[in-house]
């Protein structure tokens, strides 16, 4: 089961080819291992809007016209270079076959790049590779515009060749994780005659610019080209499908760390419980002198409440927090958040509750009740836990059976409400 859970890209092609397999016997057909899709991670249904190819059309151009602009950026460097021949003979005092290497270097970087970026940008997303790749070629842009010698220039313009490439290659893939097959000839043709027409188009602004000013600027000018598109790349969404997916499946991990994180911080308040039930004890043995009683009496079993009090309340406002907070527009931390009040409160996960209501312990709440009945009933105090465990072990085989038609039929802000609105009116209760 362990590696059927694997959400990691590629963890069921995995699973089948690491799984033992039956002897083959040639008159039987050969099966594979069943994989158990309950721990696989998917998209909601069809119209998820996290799904690449569920993007608005305007998102989905705009995707596209950014890593065409990337690529118009790299190709375009490739051959603006090709202007400053004259003027870096004069500087430099090199040969025509030394500074053509230049060129020749860029397109080797060009060549070398793709072996390593398609295969990282299927496994690490489109957008790093992009951002890196971005990064890379600005960087190595600047001892290109700063070179005091030829050799400095044709080790960046190999140097700038490699971190470019990227466009090249893993934009085609970008192209054809927005769009289904069946619409991504236009895309494509975009993608291409940015990719062609750079090298036409290089020259005439190399050499409108060298025109008036120095070599050098040919290079100031990709510089700033290179910035803005990476301003640009930064707020360009993820595309690859296996890599949007691994992010959901840690994000679902993810909110048990918030979960896990409320439960030790509510372990922490403890001393504050202890004293404060000390302190009602103290008040119960004062009113007795007071009153003239000789004999102290027994501290009552309700003095052990108020931690469920308290996550009563807690209960109730994480779940409102929390089920008005998950809507993309919000960055994740808020609904995490909730989430520390709620495992402080009420350990439970709510993608549990949005799944299988698989449940989990209570805390603040359990904890208090607990003691509560032991205290109340010393003799009997198994019976009342076996009570209160059938109680709630009645209502969490019940939950699945409605808990996720429940979710889709209302959507989670409302479903989560729903059940805020019961804990609410059963907040008294403790």
């Amino acid at each position: 089961m362990s590696s059927a859970a694997d959400t990691t890209p590629g963890a069921e092609l995995h699973y089948i080819l690491t799984t033992s397999l039956p002897v083959h016997d040639a008159e039987k057909p050969l099966e594979l291992p069943v994989i158990d899709n309950r721990f696989l991670v998917g998209w909601e249904d069809d119209r998820d809007l996290k799904n690449p190819r569920n993007f608005h059309t305007i998102r989905k151009w705009l995707c596209v016209t950014v890593v065409s602009m990337g690529s118009l950026l790299v190709t375009c460097t490739s051959s603006l270079y090709t202007s400053c021949y004259g003027q870096l003979h004069e500087e430099f005092g090199n040969s025509q076959e030394v500074a053509t290497l230049g060129l020749s270097l860029f397109v080797v970087g060009l060549a070398v790049g793709p072996m390593m970026a398609s295969p990282l940008s299927e496994f690490y997303g489109r957008k790093w590779i992009y951002l890196m790749s971005m990064f890379l070629f600005l960087l190595f842009l600047v001892p290109c515009a700063v070179a005091q010698n030829i050799q400095t220039m044709l080790v960046g313009r190999f140097l700038d060749g490699l971190a470019g490439s990227a466009f090249l290659s893993v934009a085609a893939g970008t192209v054809a994780d927005l769009f289904v097959p069946s619409e991504i000839q236009n895309p494509m043709t975009v993608y291409t005659v940015a990719a062609f027409i750079g090298p036409a188009v290089g020259p005439v602004i190399g050499g409108f610019i060298n025109s008036f000013a120095s070599w050098r600027w040919s290079f100031y000018v990709l510089m700033i080209w290179t910035g803005i598109l990476l301003l640009c790349l930064i707020f360009t969404p993820e595309t690859h499908e296996p890599t949007l997916l691994y992010r959901k499946a840690l994000a679902t991990r993810l909110s048990f760390v918030g979960i896990g994180l409320g439960t030790v911080l509510a372990t922490c308040t403890n001393p504050i419980w202890r004293k404060n039930y000390d302190r009602l004890v103290r008040n119960l043995e004062a009113d007795a002198k007071r009153n003239g009683e000789e004999k102290v009496p027994k501290p009552e079993p309700e003095f052990r409440l108020p931690p469920a009090i308290f996550g009563a309340v807690a209960v109730t406002v994480s779940m409102f927090w929390f089920g008005w907070t998950t809507y993309r527009s919000i960055h994740w931390i808020v609904p995490m958040i909730a989430t520390v009040l709620f495992g402080g409160g009420h350990v439970h996960s709510f993608r549990s509750f949005m799944n299988r209501a698989n449940l989990c312990s209570i805390f603040l709440v359990f904890s208090s009740i607990w003691t509560f009945l032991v205290a109340a009933y010393p003799a009997y105090a198994a019976s009342a836990l076996a009570a209160n465990t059938f109680a709630r072990c009645m209502f969490a085989a019940a939950f699945p059976l409605f808990g996720e038609q429940m979710y889709k039929r209302l959507d989670d802000q409302w479903a989560t409400s729903l059940l805020a609105f019961i804990t609410l009116a059963m907040m008294p209760l403790p």
